[in-house]
Protein backbone atom coordinates (compact mmCIF):
# COMPACT_ATOMS: atom_id res chain seq x y z
CA UNK A 1 0.00 0.00 0.00
CA UNK A 2 1.26 3.42 -0.82
CA UNK A 3 0.83 5.12 2.18
CA UNK A 4 4.15 6.90 4.19
CA UNK A 5 4.39 6.17 7.43
CA UNK A 6 1.05 5.33 9.99
CA UNK A 7 1.77 9.12 11.35
CA UNK A 8 1.38 12.27 9.73
CA UNK A 9 -0.01 10.93 6.49
CA UNK A 10 -3.40 10.72 5.50
CA UNK A 11 -4.33 7.17 7.11
CA UNK A 12 -3.24 7.84 10.04
CA UNK A 13 -5.45 11.32 10.29
CA UNK A 14 -8.68 9.51 10.81
CA UNK A 15 -8.95 10.67 13.05
CA UNK A 16 -6.10 11.75 14.91
CA UNK A 17 -5.48 8.49 17.77
CA UNK A 18 -3.43 6.64 20.14
CA UNK A 19 -5.71 3.92 19.22
CA UNK A 20 -6.39 1.08 16.71
CA UNK A 21 -7.87 2.36 13.36
CA UNK A 22 -9.94 -0.38 12.11
CA UNK A 23 -11.40 -0.69 8.37
CA UNK A 24 -14.54 -2.04 6.96
CA UNK A 25 -15.31 -2.57 3.27
CA UNK A 26 -18.55 -1.67 2.28
CA UNK A 27 -18.49 -4.80 -0.22
CA UNK A 28 -17.08 -8.41 -0.54
CA UNK A 29 -14.32 -6.73 -2.71
CA UNK A 30 -13.21 -2.75 -2.57
CA UNK A 31 -11.04 -0.47 -4.14
CA UNK A 32 -7.97 1.60 -2.29
CA UNK A 33 -5.80 3.49 -4.39
CA UNK A 34 -6.86 1.85 -7.80
CA UNK A 35 -6.39 -1.72 -6.03
CA UNK A 36 -8.70 -4.34 -5.56
CA UNK A 37 -9.24 -6.21 -2.24
CA UNK A 38 -10.96 -8.64 -0.69
CA UNK A 39 -12.98 -8.02 2.36
CA UNK A 40 -13.41 -10.55 5.00
CA UNK A 41 -14.07 -10.71 8.75
CA UNK A 42 -11.38 -12.99 8.69
CA UNK A 43 -9.10 -10.19 8.29
CA UNK A 44 -7.45 -7.81 10.87
CA UNK A 45 -9.10 -4.96 10.03
CA UNK A 46 -5.71 -2.70 10.35
CA UNK A 47 -5.04 -2.17 7.21
CA UNK A 48 -7.38 -0.20 4.42
CA UNK A 49 -5.86 -3.38 2.47
CA UNK A 50 -7.28 -6.03 4.94
CA UNK A 51 -10.48 -4.75 5.43
CA UNK A 52 -13.25 -6.69 7.31
CA UNK A 53 -16.83 -7.06 6.05
CA UNK A 54 -19.12 -5.94 8.55
CA UNK A 55 -19.36 -3.27 10.94
CA UNK A 56 -20.51 -5.31 14.33
CA UNK A 57 -17.60 -7.16 13.95
CA UNK A 58 -15.23 -4.18 13.39
CA UNK A 59 -16.75 -3.10 16.77
CA UNK A 60 -16.12 -6.30 18.45
CA UNK A 61 -12.31 -5.75 17.46
CA UNK A 62 -11.95 -2.80 19.67
CA UNK A 63 -10.79 -1.91 23.27
CA UNK A 64 -12.78 0.73 25.38
CA UNK A 65 -11.61 3.55 26.12
CA UNK A 66 -8.30 3.21 24.22
CA UNK A 67 -8.89 5.13 20.94
CA UNK A 68 -9.92 3.04 18.86
CA UNK A 69 -11.34 4.29 15.29
CA UNK A 70 -13.83 2.38 12.91
CA UNK A 71 -13.30 3.44 9.46
CA UNK A 72 -15.84 2.44 6.77
CA UNK A 73 -14.79 2.85 3.41
CA UNK A 74 -16.69 4.50 1.06
CA UNK A 75 -19.21 3.30 -0.94
CA UNK A 76 -23.07 1.99 0.94
CA UNK A 77 -22.85 -0.32 3.86
CA UNK A 78 -25.98 -2.42 4.62
CA UNK A 79 -26.40 -3.89 7.93
CA UNK A 80 -28.93 -6.43 8.67
CA UNK A 81 -29.52 -5.74 12.28
CA UNK A 82 -28.77 -2.69 14.37
CA UNK A 83 -25.12 -2.43 15.27
CA UNK A 84 -25.01 -2.50 18.89
CA UNK A 85 -22.18 0.43 19.90
CA UNK A 86 -21.36 -1.50 23.26
CA UNK A 87 -17.48 -0.49 23.90
CA UNK A 88 -16.91 2.75 25.62
CA UNK A 89 -15.21 5.42 24.19
CA UNK A 90 -15.18 4.30 19.90
CA UNK A 91 -15.31 6.53 17.09
CA UNK A 92 -17.27 5.21 14.42
CA UNK A 93 -16.42 7.70 10.77
CA UNK A 94 -17.22 7.46 7.40
CA UNK A 95 -14.65 9.62 5.18
CA UNK A 96 -14.24 13.20 5.53
CA UNK A 97 -13.38 13.69 1.99
CA UNK A 98 -12.24 17.81 1.79
CA UNK A 99 -15.19 18.90 4.47
CA UNK A 100 -13.86 21.26 7.09
CA UNK A 101 -13.84 19.82 10.13
CA UNK A 102 -13.61 22.80 12.46
CA UNK A 103 -15.64 26.03 11.29
CA UNK A 104 -18.41 28.38 12.08
CA UNK A 105 -21.62 28.46 11.25
CA UNK A 106 -22.20 26.10 8.55
CA UNK A 107 -24.72 23.20 9.18
CA UNK A 108 -24.46 19.99 7.44
CA UNK A 109 -22.31 17.65 5.54
CA UNK A 110 -25.18 17.25 2.80
CA UNK A 111 -24.59 14.72 0.18
CA UNK A 112 -20.98 15.19 0.51
CA UNK A 113 -20.34 12.09 2.81
CA UNK A 114 -18.55 9.45 0.75
CA UNK A 115 -19.87 6.72 3.15
CA UNK A 116 -24.04 5.49 3.49
CA UNK A 117 -25.18 3.39 5.72
CA UNK A 118 -28.86 1.51 6.32
CA UNK A 119 -30.64 -1.08 8.09
CA UNK A 120 -32.70 -3.88 6.60
CA UNK A 121 -35.06 -3.89 9.16
CA UNK A 122 -34.45 -2.03 12.79
CA UNK A 123 -32.41 0.62 13.79
CA UNK A 124 -29.12 1.08 12.42
CA UNK A 125 -26.76 2.05 15.36
CA UNK A 126 -28.13 1.41 18.81
CA UNK A 127 -25.40 3.40 21.43
CA UNK A 128 -24.95 0.67 24.40
CA UNK A 129 -21.75 2.65 26.43
CA UNK A 130 -20.63 5.66 27.24
CA UNK A 131 -18.38 8.11 25.00
CA UNK A 132 -19.34 6.78 21.63
CA UNK A 133 -18.68 9.33 18.51
CA UNK A 134 -20.43 8.51 14.95
CA UNK A 135 -19.40 10.95 12.08
CA UNK A 136 -18.76 11.37 8.53
CA UNK A 137 -21.75 9.51 6.94
CA UNK A 138 -25.24 9.44 5.53
CA UNK A 139 -27.65 7.11 7.45
CA UNK A 140 -30.66 6.14 5.37
CA UNK A 141 -33.58 5.87 7.72
CA UNK A 142 -35.92 2.63 7.42
CA UNK A 143 -39.70 3.57 7.61
CA UNK A 144 -41.22 3.19 11.10
CA UNK A 145 -37.41 2.99 12.64
CA UNK A 146 -34.86 4.68 14.27
CA UNK A 147 -31.65 5.00 12.55
CA UNK A 148 -29.92 6.11 16.21
CA UNK A 149 -30.83 4.61 19.22
CA UNK A 150 -28.99 7.06 22.10
CA UNK A 151 -30.39 5.32 25.67
CA UNK A 152 -29.82 6.23 29.22
CA UNK A 153 -26.46 3.87 29.02
CA UNK A 154 -24.85 6.34 26.33
CA UNK A 155 -23.72 8.36 28.36
CA UNK A 156 -21.80 11.48 26.49
CA UNK A 157 -22.62 10.54 22.68
CA UNK A 158 -20.96 12.72 20.53
CA UNK A 159 -22.82 12.68 16.59
CA UNK A 160 -21.78 15.18 14.41
CA UNK A 161 -21.36 15.86 10.57
CA UNK A 162 -23.98 13.26 9.51
CA UNK A 163 -26.23 13.70 6.99
CA UNK A 164 -29.73 11.80 8.28
CA UNK A 165 -32.15 11.06 4.97
CA UNK A 166 -35.56 9.99 6.04
CA UNK A 167 -37.30 10.59 2.50
CA UNK A 168 -39.10 6.67 3.00
CA UNK A 169 -43.10 5.80 3.62
CA UNK A 170 -44.26 8.27 6.12
CA UNK A 171 -44.50 7.25 9.76
CA UNK A 172 -44.65 8.68 13.24
CA UNK A 173 -42.31 6.12 13.74
CA UNK A 174 -39.23 6.81 11.63
CA UNK A 175 -37.05 8.93 13.69
CA UNK A 176 -33.53 10.17 12.89
CA UNK A 177 -32.15 10.14 16.42
CA UNK A 178 -33.57 9.02 19.20
CA UNK A 179 -32.96 9.83 23.13
CA UNK A 180 -33.80 7.95 25.96
CA UNK A 181 -36.50 5.18 24.61
CA UNK A 182 -35.43 2.61 27.20
CA UNK A 183 -37.99 2.64 29.85
CA UNK A 184 -35.26 3.09 32.32
CA UNK A 185 -35.51 5.76 35.25
CA UNK A 186 -31.86 7.38 34.79
CA UNK A 187 -31.52 10.68 32.12
CA UNK A 188 -29.89 10.31 28.78
CA UNK A 189 -27.00 12.74 29.95
CA UNK A 190 -24.95 15.37 27.85
CA UNK A 191 -25.48 14.20 24.28
CA UNK A 192 -24.05 16.76 21.65
CA UNK A 193 -25.60 16.20 18.86
CA UNK A 194 -23.25 18.53 16.04
CA UNK A 195 -23.06 20.08 12.42
CA UNK A 196 -25.88 17.69 11.14
CA UNK A 197 -28.10 17.83 8.06
CA UNK A 198 -31.85 16.21 8.03
CA UNK A 199 -34.13 15.58 4.91
CA UNK A 200 -37.83 14.16 5.59
CA UNK A 201 -40.58 13.98 3.67
CA UNK A 202 -43.94 13.13 4.77
CA UNK A 203 -45.61 12.66 7.99
CA UNK A 204 -42.17 11.44 9.76
CA UNK A 205 -41.45 11.67 13.59
CA UNK A 206 -39.00 13.83 14.37
CA UNK A 207 -35.31 14.06 13.18
CA UNK A 208 -34.20 14.22 17.09
CA UNK A 209 -36.80 12.76 19.22
CA UNK A 210 -36.37 12.25 23.11
CA UNK A 211 -38.43 10.22 25.46
CA UNK A 212 -38.06 10.00 29.04
CA UNK A 213 -35.49 12.33 30.89
CA UNK A 214 -32.78 14.03 29.17
CA UNK A 215 -29.83 16.14 30.69
CA UNK A 216 -27.62 18.49 29.27
CA UNK A 217 -28.55 18.06 25.10
CA UNK A 218 -26.53 20.26 23.03
CA UNK A 219 -28.31 20.68 20.18
CA UNK A 220 -26.40 22.90 17.01
CA UNK A 221 -25.41 23.89 13.71
CA UNK A 222 -28.08 21.65 12.11
CA UNK A 223 -30.30 21.80 9.14
CA UNK A 224 -33.63 20.34 8.65
CA UNK A 225 -35.12 20.59 5.37
CA UNK A 226 -39.26 18.84 4.47
CA UNK A 227 -39.13 17.76 1.06
CA UNK A 228 -41.82 18.32 -0.51
CA UNK A 229 -44.89 16.32 0.80
CA UNK A 230 -48.74 16.60 0.36
CA UNK A 231 -48.89 16.00 4.79
CA UNK A 232 -48.16 17.83 7.45
CA UNK A 233 -45.51 17.14 9.29
CA UNK A 234 -46.02 17.16 13.11
CA UNK A 235 -42.69 17.66 14.62
CA UNK A 236 -39.53 18.36 13.62
CA UNK A 237 -37.76 18.26 16.46
CA UNK A 238 -39.41 16.78 19.87
CA UNK A 239 -38.51 16.76 22.62
CA UNK A 240 -42.21 14.68 24.06
CA UNK A 241 -42.72 12.49 27.11
CA UNK A 242 -40.65 12.85 29.92
CA UNK A 243 -38.85 15.57 31.35
CA UNK A 244 -36.36 17.29 29.79
CA UNK A 245 -33.59 19.86 31.29
CA UNK A 246 -30.63 22.16 30.61
CA UNK A 247 -31.43 21.91 26.88
CA UNK A 248 -29.45 23.94 23.99
CA UNK A 249 -30.62 24.81 20.71
CA UNK A 250 -27.92 26.66 19.04
CA UNK A 251 -27.93 27.84 15.05
CA UNK A 252 -31.22 25.69 13.66
CA UNK A 253 -32.59 26.24 10.42
CA UNK A 254 -36.03 24.64 9.57
CA UNK A 255 -36.82 24.98 6.02
CA UNK A 256 -39.72 23.53 3.88
CA UNK A 257 -39.94 22.80 -0.03
CA UNK A 258 -43.35 22.60 0.73
CA UNK A 259 -46.69 24.22 -1.36
CA UNK A 260 -48.60 23.99 1.88
CA UNK A 261 -48.73 26.98 3.79
CA UNK A 262 -48.40 25.45 7.16
CA UNK A 263 -46.43 22.32 5.80
CA UNK A 264 -44.97 21.67 9.34
CA UNK A 265 -46.75 22.45 12.70
CA UNK A 266 -43.85 22.57 15.44
CA UNK A 267 -40.44 23.01 14.23
CA UNK A 268 -39.41 22.78 17.94
CA UNK A 269 -41.94 20.83 20.78
CA UNK A 270 -40.34 20.80 23.62
CA UNK A 271 -44.08 20.83 25.61
CA UNK A 272 -42.68 18.32 28.40
CA UNK A 273 -39.66 20.91 29.26
CA UNK A 274 -40.51 22.30 32.48
CA UNK A 275 -39.56 24.61 34.53
CA UNK A 276 -37.70 28.28 33.93
CA UNK A 277 -35.94 28.30 31.27
CA UNK A 278 -35.11 24.63 31.32
CA UNK A 279 -34.61 25.10 27.25
CA UNK A 280 -32.49 27.63 25.51
CA UNK A 281 -32.67 28.36 22.02
CA UNK A 282 -29.93 31.05 20.13
CA UNK A 283 -30.26 31.60 16.51
CA UNK A 284 -32.93 30.17 15.72
CA UNK A 285 -35.07 29.90 11.91
CA UNK A 286 -38.13 28.31 11.46
CA UNK A 287 -40.56 28.58 8.34
CA UNK A 288 -43.80 30.72 7.95
CA UNK A 289 -46.67 29.42 10.11
CA UNK A 290 -44.61 27.06 12.18
CA UNK A 291 -44.18 27.10 15.97
CA UNK A 292 -41.33 26.84 18.61
CA UNK A 293 -43.57 25.02 21.04
CA UNK A 294 -43.32 24.74 24.84
CA UNK A 295 -45.51 24.22 27.79
CA UNK A 296 -45.09 27.92 29.36
CA UNK A 297 -43.32 30.90 27.69
CA UNK A 298 -40.77 30.98 30.90
CA UNK A 299 -39.79 27.63 30.34
CA UNK A 300 -37.71 28.78 27.48
CA UNK A 301 -35.00 31.44 26.73
CA UNK A 302 -34.92 32.79 23.14
CA UNK A 303 -32.26 34.93 21.71
CA UNK A 304 -31.90 36.47 17.95
CA UNK A 305 -34.85 33.25 17.15
CA UNK A 306 -37.16 34.01 14.21
CA UNK A 307 -39.87 32.94 12.29
CA UNK A 308 -39.00 33.41 8.56
CA UNK A 309 -41.55 35.91 6.71
CA UNK A 310 -43.60 34.59 3.01
CA UNK A 311 -42.42 36.55 0.29
CA UNK A 312 -38.99 37.97 2.55
CA UNK A 313 -39.02 40.82 4.51
CA UNK A 314 -37.61 40.92 8.08
CA UNK A 315 -38.91 38.33 9.40
CA UNK A 316 -40.48 37.90 12.70
CA UNK A 317 -39.02 37.81 16.26
CA UNK A 318 -40.15 34.01 17.45
CA UNK A 319 -41.96 33.76 20.82
CA UNK A 320 -42.51 30.37 22.41
CA UNK A 321 -46.42 29.01 21.41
Amino acid sequence: MGFITRYGSFWGMIPQTSGRVIWVAAGDTYTVEGRSYSASNNNDGLSPERAVRTVTYAVSLTTANVGDVIVLLPGDHTVAAAVSVNVAGITITGMPGSYPLHGGRMPGVGPRAKTTITGTASSVFSLAAADIEICFMTVLAISAQTSINVPSTATRAYLHDLTVDMRVAGSTSTIGILLGNDGLTGPVVDTHIRNCYFIASGAQGGVIEATGTSQGAIIENITVQQAYSTTVWANAILFGSGVHYNVCFRDIDVFSGNTMASSITDAIDCVSATGDQTIAAYRIIIPPNAVFNVAAATDAALAQAFIATAGGGAGSNLAPA
